[in-house]
C-alpha cells in the first residue's frame, strides 16, 4: 500500500466537501450539434422544467471574493500535515464565499417585495399559457411520443432589479432527442432577454397579475423563438470580430463581449464569448429605422 495514502484520501475528501458551492442554475455550457435542426418540424414540443413554476429573483452580484489573511502552515506534522492544513483552510474560504453569495441573494430578493402579490399569483400559472400557436406548445410534462421526436426543455428564471427599473429573463434551453445513443443533448444554451421597461409599466397598466403575466409571456416566448432560430442556424456570426456592448443593469454598467447576430429597431441580439444568446434594448437605432421614422413623420405632415 502506498505510504500516506489514507491521509491523501482524507485530504481529497475534505477538499471535495468544500466544493459544494451555491447552486448556479442560470448557467449552461453552449453545445450545438451540426444537424440539430433536422427533424425539428411543425410546432415544437416544449417542456417547462422549473419546479418552482414562474420563478422571480432579485439581481444579485456574483462576486464571491472574500478577504483572507496570510496563513502560516506548521510543518511539524510533515508534508501530510501541511496538506491537511491547506485543505482545511480551503474549506473555510469556500464556506465564507457561499455565505456571501447566499446573503447577497437574500438582499437582492427584497426587490420583489413591492410586487410580491403579482409574483405569488404567477407561480401557479399553467405553463400552457406560454404556448405560441404555430411555433411551440408548452407543457409541464410531455406525453409519450416517437423516440426520435425532438423536444425542448426550458428552465426560465426572471430577474427584477432593485429599483424595479429592469425586468430580464435567463432561460436555459436544451434540445433533447429520446432514444439518442448518448445522453448529451442535441443543443444546449442560455438565452437572456433584457427589457428596459420598468416593471411598474406592466403592473400599473394592468392591475393585478395580468400585467406582469403579459411581460412574462412576452419575454419567455421571445427567448424560445431565439433559441429555435439558433438551432436552425439563423443566428450566424459570419466571422465578425467581437466587440464590446454596454448597458445598464440595476444602475451598474455591464460590459459584454460578443458579436451581433440579429438586429431590429427595438432590439439588438448578440452571441457572447460563451456562445449565449443575449437580446438587449436597442440604444442606437439602425439607419433604416431612422429613415423609416422620418418618412412616416413626413407622410403625416402631408395629410
Amino acid at each position: 500500500m502506498i505510504r500516506g495514502l489514507p491521509l491523501i484520501i482524507s485530504v481529497w475528501l475534505l477538499l471535495a466537501a468544500g466544493c459544494a458551492t451555491v447552486e448556479q442554475d442560470d448557467y449552461a455550457l453552449y453545445h450545438h450539434d451540426v444537424n440539430a435542426s433536422s427533424g425539428l418540424q411543425g410546432p415544437v414540443s416544449v417542456r417547462f422544467v422549473n419546479p418552482l413554476g414562474i420563478e422571480f429573483r432579485g439581481v444579485s452580484s456574483s462576486d464571491d471574493s472574500v478577504g483572507s489573511a496570510n496563513v502560516l502552515y506548521s510543518g511539524a506534522a510533515g508534508a501530510g500535515g501541511v496538506a491537511a492544513q491547506i485543505a482545511a483552510h480551503a474549506v473555510m474560504v469556500q464556506d465564507a464565499q457561499d455565505r456571501k453569495l447566499e446573503n447577497e441573494r437574500e438582499r437582492a430578493n427584497r426587490a420583489l417585495e413591492p410586487v410580491s402579490e403579482e409574483v405569488e399569483a404567477l407561480q401557479s400559472l399553467d405553463p400552457g399559457a406560454l404556448t405560441m400557436p404555430g411555433h411551440f406548445i408548452v407543457q409541464s410534462e410531455l406525453k409519450e411520443s416517437d423516440p426520435l421526436e425532438l423536444y425542448l426543455e426550458t428552465h426560465p428564471i426572471f430577474f427584477v432589479t432593485e429599483n424595479l427599473e429592469n425586468l430580464s429573463l435567463k432561460n436555459v434551453v436544451v434540445l433533447r432527442q429520446p432514444g439518442r445513443a448518448t445522453e448529451q443533448p442535441v443543443y444546449q444554451n442560455v438565452v437572456e432577454i433584457v427589457s428596459d421597461a420598468p416593471i411598474t409599466d406592466y403592473t400599473e397598466a394592468h392591475p393585478g397579475e395580468t400585467g406582469l403575466e403579459d411581460a412574462v409571456k412576452t419575454l419567455y416566448q421571445k427567448s424560445v423563438l431565439l433559441a429555435l432560430d439558433d438551432i436552425r442556424g439563423q443566428l450566424q456570426t459570419n466571422s465578425r470580430q467581437p466587440e464590446t456592448f454596454r448597458h445598464q443593469v440595476n444602475g451598474v454598467l455591464r460590459l459584454e463581449r460578443g458579436v451581433t447576430v440579429q438586429e431590429s429597431c427595438s432590439d439588438l441580439v448578440l452571441r457572447n464569448l460563451r456562445g449565449w444568446i443575449i437580446s438587449l434594448p436597442q440604444t442606437e437605432k439602425p439607419d433604416s429605422c431612422v429613415e423609416s421614422f422620418a418618412q412616416e413623420v413626413g407622410s403625416r405632415g402631408d395629410r
